[in-house]
């Protein structure tokens, strides 16, 4: 990367120039990406509360029906509540006991 005149151009390391991107009136640096979907990457899912709490790092529901509710997200679907738990998020949230601080070794 490399900031210069209020300018900010990122590179590849091969010195290559992958994007040139001027700063806006707030200090920002947009960088409009396009994106192209691959089949490997393709998620069907029939419930869009479920789909949305996983594209966006297992976000809480109650969140996302805020964001919806108030439509803090641009083009966000509408959105049902699921009484389906996240198996991902009920793992992360357990508990288990410490490691012991003195342990004998395996022979």
């Amino acid at each position: 990367m490399q900031m210069k005149d209020k300018n900010l151009k990122v590179f590849y390391e091969s010195g290559a120039a992958i994007a040139s991107i001027k700063i806006t009136k707030n200090r920002m640096f947009p960088l409009d990406v396009i994106m192209y979907l691959s089949k490997c990457f393709k998620v069907e899912i029939s419930n869009m509360m479920n789909l949305w709490h996983l594209l966006h790092g297992h976000f809480n529901f109650g969140s996302l029906m805020l964001m919806e509710k108030n439509k803090m997200v641009i083009e966000i679907p509408t959105l049902e509540h699921t009484s389906r738990m996240c198996e991902v998020c009920i793992m992360g949230k357990q508990h288990r006991k410490p490691f012991p601080k003195k342990s004998s070794r395996a022979s």
